[in-house]
Parts: structure tokens; C-alpha cells; sequence
């Protein structure tokens, strides 16, 4: 107790003489962004300086001259450490920003809309400038560390499930040959990942030469195929694809290039969902968004798989999916 109150009081005397001071930026210039730079400032023993991000100078503020879309450049530039989002913030695409920041070393706050009003957060999680609560954004999780993790996993599942499945893949794919609907597997070329995109492999479930649009209408498909889309077995050839590192086992949904640049353009935050690679099943698929179901809500739902990925959660998704495939293949109901 006495080493630890010594060094609190050594920090603090290092932060009034401007020692181990960290940067903060403060974005947005309403009052309460001006409080808190103005708090910051007055008490220097917090060792945190502010940096207002704002168009005109403010009064006891050390302003930023930036647009908020810059706010990831600002971070890097003056090595910001921690970043404070006020509500006068009103950036219309305020969730974008900070998605593009994500990356960066920097810890996330947000300052609540009412600060006066208690939250339903731990009081070990919460900050506190001056009477004003800050609440912590999730840090990104998708290190090279984490990536390294789900890979691993990807690789284990999609191997295990290869050589368990394989009689029955083949079984299938002899029954699409010859059951009249052309070749057994069906190519077709996905955006897979930021900036990435593969052919992706399935087991046909529509006569060779039938036109496709985005979904595939009931009317098209054979008996077979049918009964391959509503199982999800016509998505098992994808696991090839897993082992090549092409895609993942959990993960946004991977979808056509000329589509993703539609959605793209039409649906706010869409292309958010390429931010990691896509998979053969997701957070969206186990609610029942596949097929000919809404593209926002699909892209809500993907997107806050990515926020809030761990491990664990990609094994939530895969027992879900297995209980759904193997309920709809018993022929009971499908969640």
C-alpha cells in the first residue's frame, strides 16, 4: 500500500512538471468538449493533454485544426493515446471514423449523451474527467496474434469436418452428376476480404445454363438441390476453400463483386462487413438472414460479429449451425 501510494504521488508530481504526459483527442467542440479540455488542463496531475479537434479556436483549449474524418491521421500524428468522442460530435457517419480507427494504438471513449444520468457499466471499467463519465469502446480485436488463433481454428475444424464428411460429399456430389443437373460443383467468384476475392466452390443446385440473379428463385432449383440449399450441404465444398485460406468457417457471408458494390453504395456501412475475411456461416446466418432476406439488417448483424469477436464466439456460431442444419435435415423447424 505505501509503494503504491508513493507512486502515485511520484506520477503525479512527474505529470505537473509536464513528465509522462499522454495525448488526448477530444473530438467535438460543443460544451462538452470544451469541459473536459478545460478540466484537463486545469488539472494537470491527470497527465493527460488535450487536443480539441475543432474548425475555430476555443477558449482554454488547445485546438486541432481538422476535418473528423482526419481524426485517424490526427491520432497517428500526435501519438495520441486515448481519443474522447463528445455527443456535439455530429458527424453523420460518426460509426464509420471510429471504425477507421480502430486499428490504430489509441483507446476509444465515449461520453455518454446525458453524463448526468448513472450507465450499467462496471465502475471498473469507467474513466472519469472531472464529474464527466467516459465510457471505453471494445479494443479491436483482430491482432496478428488473433488472426493466428482463428486461422488455427479454421484449419483443425475444416480438416476434422473434411474427413468425417467426405462420404457424404461424395455421395451428393454422385447424385447431382447424375441426376441431370450438369457438373457436380459450381464455381463462382466472391469478395472474400478487404480487397481480396476467390472462387468459391459448391454443389450445384440449379440446372447448368439457368440464369441467376442475386437470389436463387424456388422455381429454379431441382428436388435435389432444394433439399441441398435448405440443409446448407451445397455450401460444404467451401471447406476446401477454408484450408486454403481463401475464407473462413465463421464470418460475413462472401458475396458477388458486382453485388458488394451495389450494396456497397446503397447500404450504410456495408462494405464495414469486408474488414476480415469472409466465412461459410455467421453471426447473420444463425438468425435466419440467408437467401432472399434484408441486406441492412444482414450487414448490422455481420458487422457486430467483427466488434465483438473472440473465439468463443466463432464456437457459439458453429454449434448453432449445427443445430440448425441437422434440425432442418430431420425435418424439423428451422430457426
Amino acid at each position: 500500500v505505501l509503494a503504491r501510494l508513493a507512486g502515485v504521488a511520484g506520477l503525479r508530481a512527474a505529470h505537473r512538471r509536464g513528465r509522462l504526459v499522454e495525448v488526448v483527442l477530444v473530438a467535438g467542440a460543443g460544451a462538452t468538449g470544451v469541459r473536459i479540455s478545460r478540466a484537463l488542463l486545469e488539472h494537470p496531475e491527470f497527465g493527460l493533454r488535450p487536443l480539441l479537434l475543432a474548425d475555430e479556436p476555443v477558449p482554454a483549449a488547445v485546438p486541432v485544426p481538422g476535418r473528423p474524418r482526419q481524426r485517424a491521421e490526427l491520432v497517428a500524428r500526435y501519438r495520441a493515446t486515448r481519443v474522447v468522442l463528445c455527443a456535439a460530435d455530429t458527424e453523420a457517419d460518426l460509426v464509420g471514423i471510429v471504425r477507421a480507427a480502430r486499428p490504430l494504438p489509441a483507446a476509444v471513449h465515449l461520453v455518454p449523451a446525458l453524463p448526468e444520468l448513472g450507465v450499467a457499466v462496471p465502475q471498473r471499467l469507467l474513466d472519469e474527467v472531472w464529474g464527466i463519465p467516459l465510457v471505453p469502446l471494445r479494443r479491436w480485436n483482430h491482432t496478428a496474434a488473433a488472426a493466428l488463433v482463428k486461422r488455427a481454428f479454421d484449419v483443425v475444424l475444416a480438416g476434422a469436418l473434411l474427413v468425417v464428411l467426405a462420404p457424404l460429399l461424395l455421395v451428393l456430389a454422385a447424385a447431382v452428376r447424375f441426376g441431370g443437373g450438369g457438373a457436380a460443383l459450381f464455381r463462382q467468384r466472391r469478395v472474400t476480404g478487404p480487397g481480396r476475392s476467390a472462387t468459391v466452390v459448391k454443389l450445384r443446385t440449379v440446372p447448368r445454363g439457368t440464369a441467376q440473379g442475386w437470389a436463387v428463385r424456388p422455381a429454379d432449383t431441382t428436388p435435389l438441390g432444394s433439399w441441398l440449399r435448405g440443409t446448407h450441404f451445397d455450401e460444404l465444398p467451401q471447406l476446401g476453400n477454408v484450408l486454403r485460406g481463401e475464407m473462413s468457417v465463421v464470418g460475413p457471408r462472401p458475396e458477388r463483386p458486382c453485388y458488394a458494390e451495389r450494396f456497397a453504395r446503397e447500404v450504410p456501412r456495408y462494405r464495414d462487413r469486408h474488414r476480415v475475411r469472409g466465412g461459410m456461416t455467421g453471426w447473420a446466418q444463425v438468425h435466419g438472414l440467408h437467401g432472399d432476406t434484408s441486406i441492412p439488417e444482414r450487414a448490422e448483424f455481420d458487422n457486430r460479429y467483427i466488434e465483438n469477436w473472440t473465439p468463443w464466439l466463432d464456437v457459439v456460431v458453429v454449434a448453432r449451425t449445427v443445430g440448425i442444419v441437422l434440425a432442418t435435415a430431420m425435418g424439423g423447424d428451422q430457426e
